[in-house]
């Protein structure tokens, strides 16, 4: 198992590396890999978690809603200042979409059970993913802090969380056992601050903000991208999996490893944006 976590993350981490530094279109193909895993693949081992539930959808013309969009930041000249127009256009054509299936559907309730379901999966999903594509194409390491700051208090939470249990005598103390007992405040703290100070060593660095102003990101970094993780442990908990998904091995399924950039890819364009208008004046 080790040894195919190690080879998964060697190559994943490769791909990652490559489409931030390797220059052109090179990077740009690494970045397409990664988004069609990271978008298309993620969307479907939802879609077949919540069909343990009796919760039906379309896995694959879902996932293709999401994705297309993605691509088409990607590889269109879509400026940032107009995401909002692009995304009510995509917005308006899956609705039609929907609304045509349903035309269709010979007034059959599986029918609109999935429509409904693919509809509230399709929200879920977009807006983060196209945040996370049009940061990539806008500014390459910024992105990259983005996604290996949310991920280092990932790594920082388990290893300070694993080390603590070890040596405090009666263990740690868990933080939400009924959603995943796994976490612990030993490793919440202890992500929290690694986060801070990748934060305070590299965000000066990547936008030209102060170090003072570092302390924002790293703090909403490692906070909602804890929630982001702890909403898809609650999620798998009520289907009643373990992974997502088995497609890489060693790890699992891709909605484990992009579940913490979910709600991280908002809040960073958001905080980016306020710090914009209100520092840079």
């Amino acid at each position: 198992m080790f040894l195919q976590r190690l080879c998964s993350s060697i190559v994943l981490l490769g791909l990652f590396a490559a489409s931030i530094f390797v220059e052109g279109l090179g990077g740009l193909l690494c970045f397409t890999l990664l988004a069609i895993a990271g978008t298309g693949i993620a969307v479907q081992e939802f879609c077949r978690m919540i069909a343990k539930k009796n919760l039906p959808a379309y896995p694959l013309w879902t996932a293709l809603a999401v994705l297309l969009p993605v691509l088409g930041v990607l590889y269109a000249e879509i400026n940032l200042l107009l995401m909002p127009l692009f995304v009510v256009g995509i917005v308006t054509f899956f609705c039609i979409a929907l609304w045509i299936q349903l035309l269709c559907s010979g007034n059959r309730l599986e029918v609109l059970q999935k429509v409904m379901n693919s509809a509230a999966v399709f929200f879920l999903f977009v807006l983060p993913f196209l945040f996370l594509a049009a940061l990539y194409r806008e500014d390459r390491m910024i992105f990259g802090f983005l996604v290996v700051g949310t991920k280092i208090g990932d790594i920082g939470a388990y290893v300070v969380g694993s080390l603590s249990n070890k040596i405090t005598k009666d263990g740690n103390h868990k933080l939400i056992p009924s959603i995943s007992p796994g976490k612990s405040w030993e490793g919440f703290f202890g992500g929290l601050l690694l986060t801070i100070a990748f934060s305070v060593a590299l965000f000066p660095r990547v936008t030209g903000y102060s170090w003072e102003l570092a302390l924002i990101p790293g703090v909403l970094l490692f906070l909602f991208g804890a929630a982001g993780d702890l909403a898809e442990s609650s999620l798998k908990r009520i289907c009643g999996v373990k992974d997502s998904g088995k497609l890489i091995p060693g790890i699992g399924g891709v909605m484990d490893l992009v579940d913490s950039l979910i709600l991280n890819a908002p809040i960073f364009l958001l905080m980016l944006a306020l710090m914009d208008f209100f520092v840079r004046q």
